[in-house]
């Protein structure tokens, strides 16, 4: 919901990004007396310089973190019971 009756708003329909069809910026109020054209190009530059593939990387790098934590956790648990194992063997033989 927007609050406020006077908001310059910039749609941009064409953001040339396989993620994202359209964006919505609201300029600040300083800038509001700006030319449309200027406004918009504005716009698409910062579009531009927003990098999606930069959140695909954290997120990539957290499912490893996770993977290595959890194959880590799985090894441990190996151990641990092949030596369980191990002192069962020994304590009946």
């Amino acid at each position: 919901m927007v609050k406020g009756v006077n908001k310059c708003v910039i749609e941009v329909a064409d953001t040339q990004n396989r993620y994202f069809d359209r964006a919505i910026l609201f300029v600040k109020p300083e800038y509001q007396q700006l030319d449309f054209l200027q406004l918009h190009n504005q716009a698409k530059l910062y579009l531009h310089t927003a990098q999606p593939q930069q959140a695909v990387r954290r997120h990539a790098a957290t499912r490893r973190r996770m993977l290595k934590r959890g194959v880590k956790a799985a090894g441990i648990a190996v151990l641990a019971i092949a030596a369980a194992g191990l002192i069962l063997f020994l304590l009946l033989h």
